[in-house]
């Protein structure tokens, strides 16, 4: 046979952009140009598809399909292992071409889509990887796993979904809330965007001043008032000052992006956050959650592992 002493090009300006991303299906567009140098006759690209990181060789992940031009997509079902959600997935391309020129057309290169294998790969120069990646990002809603207020026992106020209030300069109660993190809490969990909602009930007060959002940085559940309400008990560093509706039985959403990100990525302790008046000198301060009704604080994550 007449080997061919010099390989083909490399792929350049190889790019993978997420189209469209449904529970079921993924279709990525890829694109590339062809790259210049090399002797031997570029055949055309296999194109390999890899979760955790880029795939060294055409055998190193799944392949998605051979391919001439410059342009193919991946559309392809979504599932735990090759093609998981939530995880940066990562792309390579291969430049082909014969060993040989006279192969026949049963020693030449193909791929058999049932059992994603490629068959004849002997008789041809594969030169790669360029690779490339892109983010897919998961979004989980949680309830909250634990919710309730603290009273102040110098206080006159005993109502069961108080979350803060303040009457007659008299810090009255100060609500908790804590999220279960487990399943999306290591080092390598990428938060990118994560919102509170909760509810005001039908008896808001329509004078409410400042509500903040405090990190916890010890467990709430079962400690004492003067405890909870100690400036110590939370991380000032990362509290937000938010101003809810002062209309009745409305729906709030609040960024907390930054705190769930460090509990994520396990910089912080995950205890909970405290819902503390901003301002607890205002004469009327009145914040009510309502745990009933389906209406109980929830939080929602999106994120990725990578």
């Amino acid at each position: 046979p007449n080997d061919t002493e010099n390989p083909i090009p490399a792929a350049v300006d190889f790019t993978a952009t997420l189209n469209e991303d449904n529970p079921s299906n993924r279709i990525v567009q890829l694109a590339w140009a062809d790259g210049d140098g090399g002797d031997g006759s570029l055949e055309g690209y296999v194109l390999v598809r890899k979760a955790g990181s880029a795939p060294v060789s055409v055998w190193d992940g799944d392949v998605v399909t051979l391919a001439q031009g410059s342009v193919s997509s991946d559309d392809g079902s979504v599932d735990a292992d090759g093609y998981p959600r939530g995880y940066r997935v990562y792309y390579s391309i291969f430049s082909y071409g014969p060993k040989w020129t006279d192969l026949s057309s049963d020693e030449q290169l193909y791929y058999e889509a049932t059992d994603g294998a490629l068959y004849n790969s002997e008789n041809y120069y594969f030169v790669g990887p360029v690779s490339t990646s892109l983010i897919v990002t998961d979004t989980v809603t949680l309830s909250a796993s634990e919710s309730g207020s603290i009273f102040n026992p110098s206080g006159t106020q005993s109502d069961p979904i108080v979350v803060s209030e303040d009457m007659a300069s008299i810090l009255q109660a100060i609500g908790f809330i804590t999220f279960n993190l487990n399943d999306i809490s290591s080092s390598d969990f990428k938060v990118t965007s994560a919102s509170l909602t909760l509810t005001t009930t039908d008896t808001v007060d329509a004078t409410m001043g400042h509500m903040e959002i405090q990190m916890m940085i010890y467990a709430w559940s079962g400690e004492t008032w003067d405890n909870v309400s100690a400036a110590g008990a939370i991380n000032s560093n990362y509290s937000i000052v938010t101003y809810p509706p002062s209309s009745t039985q409305t729906e709030f959403v609040q960024d907390v992006t930054q705190i769930v990100s460090l509990w994520a990525s396990g910089a912080y302790g995950n205890y909970g956050l405290r819902l503390y008046p901003f301002n607890d000198s205002a004469a009327t301060f009145d914040y009510l959650l309502d745990f009933y009704g389906g209406t109980a604080p929830n939080l929602t994550v999106t994120y990725y592992k990578d």
